[in-house]
């Protein structure tokens, strides 16, 4: 176990020493260093939580907590380790430094000439821009964490519509010539994309890539295909005659604008992708940066930039390696020390911060620690594989906000990884464990208070 700032000490040493002239009190006693005394308080039980829940983890593992700029106990800290979903935490960092957070992605729909009379005499295209959370009203009504961060493609048929179309003879095609063609990563298992852990990746992709098969929607082979035949079946359900099949290519270069849909904010997409862990949004992003920063809109691309990212903001980089922005690649390796300086580089009340999953609450922690005192107390990145459990964020208690970063590797069990997250954030929440105000002279209280 290893400390850093304030070090633990007894209650003995603490108490220890001469008193000042006139007052009888030792130099050290409560009634004259209450915040110092409850600092060392403090910092010892976050020492003996960290042992505590160390010595019950798996042997491959990192853990540290710290408050402000002072790290309180490490354990494997500068560990490599298979971080799941907590890279997320990375992507959502790069993402908000290269791109305006009030910006929105655009889907449009446009054609080679104007409508004559409301007849497109030619191909309708539906041009996508990287909008990962596309869909249709039936897939957001299906999703587990309500409500779903969804852009209405009804809506963009609706405005098709409005803007006086009437007649398409020459069908639908879909544009995802924004990104590249890679619908998956290359170390990704194959059982990912079988079990619904993420769809088919592109540019233009509607109901997070996957199929309208029913039973059993699966990744799309031709995302862009499909998302044309979806439009090309909305335009249909609200009277306008569709000539011709769907299909995927590229928009002619001189071409009309006929309506368009904008995603929600940058920032609310990173916000919903930590708070759900979506894998689809995080996956688009990163190609999303690649685009920016490289001109490239590939997966290669925008890890690229995120790794140069951590190196520009000299985060600690050693043992960390990125292959993909969401963390389904069994590659991929963080440390708890990088983590845990993501989160303070960012801080406890920036868009990250507030996009984090909260206990009893919201999203992936809506179920854990419901009628506990951290109940809404705890928000934090989840990441979850199957042999994989990562739990990073904040911790708001009476002595303040406290960070924190948690990696297991080669666990015993998801809901045992998860048991020990849960006595983690319990010991924590309490810090510094001890009421600074009780322990003042009469008349004092802790600054703020």
């Amino acid at each position: 176990m290893c400390l850093g700032g304030a070090a633990a000490v007894s209650p003995d040493v603490a108490t220890a020493g001469g008193g000042a002239p006139g007052t009888g009190a030792p130099v050290l006693s409560a009634r004259r260093a209450p915040a110092a005394l409850a600092e060392q308080v403090g910092t010892r039980v976050v020492v003996e939580a960290v042992d505590s829940v160390g010595a019950a983890s798996p042997s491959r593992h990192c853990l540290i907590v710290g408050r402000g700029s002072t790290v309180l106990a490490t354990d494997g800290v500068d560990d490599g380790l298979v971080p799941a979903s907590g890279m997320k935490l990375l992507t959502a960092s790069a993402v908000l430094e290269y791109l305006d957070e009030d910006e929105r992605l655009r889907t449009a729909v446009v054609s080679e000439q104007e409508p004559v009379d409301g007849v497109v005499d030619g191909a309708l295209y539906l041009v996508g821009g990287g909008d990962s959370v596309l869909g249709t009203s039936a897939w957001a009504a299906d999703q587990q964490h309500q409500p779903a961060t969804y852009t209405s493609i009804e809506g963009l048929a609706d405005a098709v519509v409005a803007s006086g179309v009437r007649e398409v003879r020459g069908g639908v095609v879909g544009d995802d010539a924004r990104y590249d063609d890679r619908r998956v990563v290359a170390d990704w298992p194959t059982r990912y994309r079988e079990i619904g852990a993420v769809g088919s990746l592109g540019a233009l992709t509607v109901d997070d890539g996957y199929t309208r098969d029913r039973p059993s929607p699966r990744p799309s082979d031709d995302p862009a295909l499909d998302a044309a035949a979806t439009f090309a079946d909305l335009l249909r359900e609200r009277g306008v005659t569709v000539l011709g099949g769907a299909s995927s290519g590229r928009a002619p270069a001189a071409r009309t604008e006929l309506a368009h849909v904008d995603s929600p904010t940058i920032g609310e997409l990173v916000q919903s992708m930590l708070r759900v862990s979506d894998n689809e949004t995080a996956e688009l992003l990163t190609k999303e940066l690649g685009l920016r920063v490289r001109g490239e809109g590939s997966t290669t691309a925008g890890t690229a930039v995120i790794v140069e990212w951590l190196a520009a903001r000299e985060l600690p980089t050693e043992g960390v390696e990125v292959r993909d922005g969401s963390g389904l690649s069994p590659a991929d390796r963080v440390t708890c020390r990088l983590l845990a300086a993501v989160l303070r580089a960012e801080g406890d009340e920036a868009t990250v911060a507030d996009g984090l999953a909260v206990a009893g609450e919201s999203g992936t922690l809506a179920d854990r620690l419901v009628a506990t005192p951290a109940e809404g107390a705890v928000r934090a990145k989840t990441g979850s594989l199957n042999d994989v459990s990562t739990l990073a964020g904040w911790v708001d208690t009476p002595g303040g906000s406290l960070w924190f970063a948690y990696i297991q590797n080669d666990i015993r069990g998801v809901e045992a990884s998860r048991v020990l997250w849960d006595r983690l954030a319990l010991a924590l929440v309490d810090y510094p464990g001890i009421d600074i105000d009780t322990l003042g002279p009469s008349g004092w209280s802790a600054p703020g208070g």
